[in-house]
């Protein structure tokens, strides 16, 4: 018969290496000690734990200890050990403050235990006690780790990027030059989407739609040369019609999904600096997660697992007041709620450019509360760079 496994997680600096291992490979039952200098760290790790592994936590925490107090430390692990009788029980170690963790590593060599420390991006286990290592099953893709937290993947009926009339590859070329093609890319996907006729295939001519500048029609140009838009025409004074694709996946594309196939194309183009290997072992785009509570599905744009995280980027392609409302905000950060909250790291990426007005000062404020990235038109061009900064060294720390 296989003894109840107990993992005790000693909490002081950063969680995630910890929390990865527990959610990774749940042992049956959880306790705390946590150092008296970080008392929140106790909450901050039930928060991402409590829906997934809620009969494994204990009914009530041992109290905070002193970070420089040995005999208290070790009194401790004895009474988390006296709650667990006879249980294997190893203690992590991993996110200890130095003297706690010699302190509990004494007490565990001393009585027979295991202690030891996580390594995310080996996704190994190191034993402090035999010296030895094995490996951790971190989550790897996305629905791997959507299952830790008992929620399912499903492809968005939304969008289908082999629906498109152009292969991937050139739906990724179109969508990096509607990324990098400034505020004149902007204004002219606006005015596509305020002159979007119905159904589709519909026509619109220049007599309905006000003007578009050179650089504005050659956007459209570029559209229409890969067939997204047909029977293109402006006339002297700049009224420009054209013919929408008859096939509605097209449509939907340059109304907004070309900024999830651009955030999604570059995720999965970053290397490691040290490795030269994928930065993320899995990216995802465009797929729900049914919310059993609320009964609703709740959508994500692009999502990318990097050493058994996750990384949510909301992706949207309006004007300014659609894209900055703080709703988009609320709607992402309920989201990742679903998937560990602060254990995640959230993107908010639109093609809008700052407008630099109060609403948008207060849409700003709005995303540092609820610790969400912001990428405006303008950062789009170093979105690579901004990606593997928010999966390597997040401006938010993962809890």
């Amino acid at each position: 018969m296989v003894n109840k496994r107990v993992r005790v997680l000693v909490l002081g600096g950063r969680l995630t290496p910890s929390l990865v291992a527990v959610l990774s490979d749940p042992p049956d039952a959880i306790e705390f000690i946590v150092s008296r200098d970080t008392p929140e760290r106790y909450e901050q790790a039930r928060s991402v734990l409590a829906e997934p592994l809620e009969k494994q936590l204990p009914a009530s925490p041992l109290p905070a200890v002193s970070p420089f107090d040995w005999e208290e430390c070790q009194e401790r692990c004895g009474r988390a050990v006296t709650r667990h009788a006879g249980a294997e029980i190893m203690f992590d170690v991993t996110t200890a403050p130095k003297f706690m963790s010699f302190a509990v590593e004494a007490f565990a060599r001393e009585h027979g235990y295991e202690a030891v420390v996580v390594d995310t991006a080996g996704a190994r286990e190191f034993s402090l006690i035999t010296r030895q290592s094995r490996p951790v099953a971190f989550p790897r893709k996305v629905e791997e780790y959507l299952k830790l937290f008992g929620r399912q993947h499903r492809p968005s009926p939304v969008f289908d990027i082999t629906k498109l009339s152009v292969g991937e590859q050139q739906a990724c070329q179109i969508a990096r030059q509607l990324a990098l093609g400034g505020e004149a890319a902007t204004a002219a996907l606006n005015k596509f989407n305020r002159w979007n006729p119905w159904p589709h295939g519909g026509l619109i001519t220049p007599k309905e739609v006000p003007t578009t500048t050179e650089e504005e029609f050659a956007v459209f140009q570029m559209l229409a040369a890969h067939k997204l838009i047909t029977d293109l025409q402006r006339e002297a004074d700049g009224k420009t019609g054209y013919r929408t694709s008859p096939n509605p996946a097209d449509t939907q594309f340059v109304v907004g999904r070309w900024l999830e196939v651009y955030v999604w194309d570059v995720a999965r183009s970053l290397r490691d600096k040290t490795t030269g290997e994928p930065l993320f072992s899995d990216c995802r785009m465009g797929f729900e997660i049914p919310d059993e509570k609320s009964g609703q599905k709740r959508e994500v744009d692009v999502g990318c697992i990097y050493q058994g995280q996750f990384i949510h980027c909301s992706c949207k392609a309006k004007a300014p007041k659609e894209s900055f409302n703080k709703d988009n905000l609320d709607e992402m950060t309920g989201v990742s709620a679903l998937l560990g909250g602060d254990f995640t790291t959230r993107v908010f990426v639109t093609n809008a450019f700052q407008p630099y007005d109060a609403d948008q000062w207060m849409f700003a404020r709005h995303a540092e509360k609820q610790k969400v990235v912001l990428v405006t038109g303008e950062d789009l061009p170093q979105l690579d760079k901004i990606l593997y900064d928010q999966a390597v060294e997040p401006k938010y720390a993962r809890i």
